[in-house]
């Protein structure tokens, strides 16, 4: 069977047998060296720095580099996570060739970056393994590049990969690891929030605590969990109606429901009843209202909890009489 491709570089067109699949070829028209796929396309190979030309050759690879990430990007924004892998790996490897092999240091912001998105549409994938290997990955350059060098302009991303690490560790069953990873990721926002005063990262601090406490719930420890819901209730308040985020809504009311599933965890199922109360005025209004339909599942969920704690309260009652 005959295969058609193109040549990457200046887009030469050839006819080969399938036997070329999976194999390394040279453009005869340009001399660009280029794979051939098992699935028919066709990968560029990162082009060794020539001694003539070494500066021109890497500014050519960062830029290709840089074209594929945005491609995969703009794939998994389309929701097709599973065509945007090929492209973040095409860029990887781009990226791991010019820090790692030709000294660029000053590129790797961009790798971690690029793993960090790969690692989100792993997630998207439920391929929660890699999605982990990714984010640490990230992380350890973050740490390098904060802890070692002194670039405190990279903490947030570093908090970010921490946090993003836990969500996939906790994905996988190791809630102990994730608790871990929630921590080092909120001494950081809370350092930048309190002691710089970078407010815009509340609602991280807040989704943070949130994810924290959905970990240590799953330990058993609903008591921190109701602690820890507390506080992004507080912080998630304020943000919604006193400083008009209307778009953190949803989050608010998520995280009455939440609370309310660790208190009545903890045997309160009137406190619990309240916090579901509080979760159905927000999602009521978000839907009827607001037209926000996409909510009508979450609140319907609400709904069952509380119809489910009401039964139990009224089971209680009457053991009473």
């Amino acid at each position: 069977m005959q295969i058609e491709i193109d040549c990457p570089n200046c887009a030469a067109h050839y006819s080969l047998g399938d036997e070329m699949l999976g194999r390394k070829v040279q453009c005869g028209e340009c001399e660009a060296k280029f794979s051939i796929c098992e699935d028919g396309s066709v990968h560029r190979e990162p082009a060794i720095a020539s001694k003539a030309e070494p500066q021109q050759e890497a500014v050519a690879n960062k830029e290709l580099a840089k074209a594929y990430l945005d491609e995969a990007r703009t794939m998994a924004e389309s929701g097709d996570n599973r065509a945007a892998i090929p492209l973040y790996d095409r860029s990887i490897e781009l990226y791991e060739f010019l820090v790692n092999h030709q000294g660029q240091q000053d590129l790797a912001h961009d790798l971690a970056t690029v793993y960090m998105s790969k690692g989100g549409a792993m997630l998207a994938l439920s391929d929660n393994r890699t999605a982990a290997i990714l984010y640490d990955k990230a992380s350890k350059i973050y740490e390098v590049l904060v802890n070692q060098k002194g670039r405190r302009e990279f903490g947030n991303d570093l908090a970010l990969a921490y946090q993003n690490n836990a969500v996939a560790i906790s994905a996988l069953g190791d809630e102990r690891a994730a608790v871990s990873l929630y921590d080092r990721a909120l001494e950081i926002y809370q350092r930048f929030a309190n002691e710089e005063g970078r407010r815009e990262l509340d609602a991280r601090v807040a989704t943070a605590h949130v994810s924290k406490a959905m970990a240590v719930s799953a330990l058993g420890d609903n008591r921190a969990a109701v602690s820890l819901y507390g506080r992004a209730v507080q912080i998630y308040e304020r943000l919604v109606n006193q400083e008009g985020r209307r778009e953190l809504a949803d989050d608010l009311a998520a995280v009455y429901r939440g609370m309310a599933l660790s208190v009545s965890a903890l045997g309160d199922n009137q406190a619990a009843a309240l916090l579901y109360n509080r979760a159905i005025e927000i999602y009521e209004r978000l839907v009827n209202q607001e037209g926000r339909r996409e909510l009508a599942q979450n609140l319907a969920e609400v709904y069952k909890n509380k119809a489910a704690l009401t039964g139990s309260l009224g089971r209680a009652s009457k053991s009473r009489l």
